[in-house]
């Protein structure tokens, strides 16, 4: 076991896992160890405080994944990293998820009676718009536009047949017209 007096805190941002490529230490380092104290700020505090890499996290790039997926030491299938180019805090998945088919939100036995669908939902969508590329002709039309030019469409045409109604009952049949 590694003596608690020989590590020290770091003095640069580095991952973890390197330099660390003994097999004696295998499950006997202290996370503890390995990162740096936080001090109880919040985030917004570390942001203005630093300008760089402000977490003291790694930085998320396809060098530091390669690196954790050859590491010998620690299995790490994901871990949050620093994204140097938006400044925030993001989650990089070092296992390659598998492509499926279909995707259901929420648990329903519903799916049995549906057969042609990708996603399936139970429970309400907020979307801000959905788009339909099947169709050439509304492919770049948001479904809510349509929507609402159709209830304008609907609206209009009920006002003509309630004036057509009106203009029927008014006649009368019996009348001479010369």
């Amino acid at each position: 076991m590694i003596n608690n007096s020989k590590i020290r805190n770091c003095t640069v941002s580095y991952p973890p896992v390197q330099g660390l490529m003994a097999t004696e230490s295998l499950g006997k380092i202290r996370l503890k160890n390995l990162y740096q104290a936080w001090n109880g700020e919040n985030i917004t505090q570390i942001l203005d405080r630093c300008e760089s890499n402000p977490f003291t996290i790694r930085t998320g790039t396809p060098v530091v994944d390669q690196q954790l997926r050859n590491d010998q030491i620690y299995l790490v299938t994901h871990y949050m990293a620093f994204n140097p180019l938006s400044k925030t805090i993001e989650i990089r998945d070092l296992l390659s998820r598998r492509v499926v088919e279909k995707l259901y939100v929420g648990q329903t036995t519903q799916e049995g009676e549906y057969s042609n669908y990708r996603v399936f939902v139970d429970g309400n969508i907020v979307a801000d718009d959905i788009y339909l590329k099947k169709y050439d002709n509304i492919k770049q039309v948001p479904i809510g536009k349509i929507i609402n030019d159709l209830i304008s469409k609907v609206e209009k045409q009920s006002i003509e047949l309630q004036q057509l109604k009106f203009m029927i009952s008014e006649q009368h049949i019996y009348t001479k017209t010369t």
